[in-house]
C-alpha cells in the first residue's frame, strides 16, 4: 500500500472512531466482509477530500458579476473584498432522505458563517481548488434570493457538469438531499 493510501486509511479510521465506531457496532462486521471494508474506507476517503475543501483559499470580489435582473437579496449575506476558507456541510439528519427548503435554510442558519452569491462566484473563478471528490455534489449557499415578478424564492449553488463548475439556481419550495451540500465559511 502506498504511503499517500495508507495516511488516507489511517485519517478514515481516526474520523470514524470520533464518530463512535466501536468493536461490537463497526469493527466487528466490517472485518468479517472485504466488499463492505472497501465500501466503508471509500466513503470515509469521500469524506477526507470533501475536508481538503477547507484548506483551499478563496479571493472575494465586492462586485457581483452573475446577472441578477429581475432578482433580488432578501437575505444577504455580508462580504467584502479578500480571502475565505469554506467547508462543506451536509443538509441530512440521521434517517432522512431529503428535506425542503425552509428547513435547509434555517439548519444552515444555525451553523452559522452562511456564504452567498459572492462566495459563489469566488469559488467558480478558481474552481479547480474545489476538490474532483464534490463533482458529484451540488454545493449550496444559503443566501435567501427572490424573483421579483413572483416572490418565488430560491438559492444559488454550483454544481459540476462536464468537468466544469456552473451556477445554478434552487427555489426553496423544492427538495434538498443526499448530493446537497451547504457552503459555510470556515471559522
Amino acid at each position: 500500500m502506498r504511503d499517500e493510501s495508507q495516511e488516507s486509511v489511517q485519517k478514515a479510521v481516526a474520523m470514524l472512531k470520533r464518530a463512535g465506531a466501536t468493536e461490537e457496532n463497526f469493527w466487528g462486521p466490517i472485518s468479517k466482509s472485504e466488499w463492505l471494508a472497501q465500501k466503508v474506507f471509500a466513503l470515509a476517503e469521500g469524506w477526507l477530500k470533501e475536508a481538503e475543501l477547507s484548506k483551499a483559499i478563496f479571493h472575494l470580489v465586492s462586485v457581483i458579476n452573475y446577472d441578477t435582473r429581475g432578482k433580488k437579496c432578501i437575505d444577504p449575506v455580508l462580504a467584502n473584498s479578500g480571502v475565505i476558507s469554506v467547508e462543506l456541510k451536509g443538509i441530512l439528519l440521521e434517517k432522512e432522505s431529503y428535506i425542503g427548503g425552509v428547513e435547509l435554510i434555517k439548519r444552515a442558519k444555525s451553523m452559522g458563517s452562511l456564504t452567498g452569491l459572492h462566495c459563489a462566484e469566488a469559488m467558480l473563478k478558481e474552481q479547480k481548488k474545489i476538490p474532483a471528490e464534490c463533482s458529484n455534489l451540488n454545493l449550496l449557499f444559503p443566501e435567501v434570493w427572490e424573483y421579483s415578478d413572483c416572490q418565488a424564492q430560491f438559492l444559488f449553488g454550483i454544481s459540476c457538469k462536464s468537468g466544469h463548475w456552473e451556477m445554478m439556481i434552487r427555489r426553496l419550495d423544492g427538495v434538498f438531499g443526499p448530493c446537497d451540500r451547504l457552503v459555510i465559511l470556515c471559522e
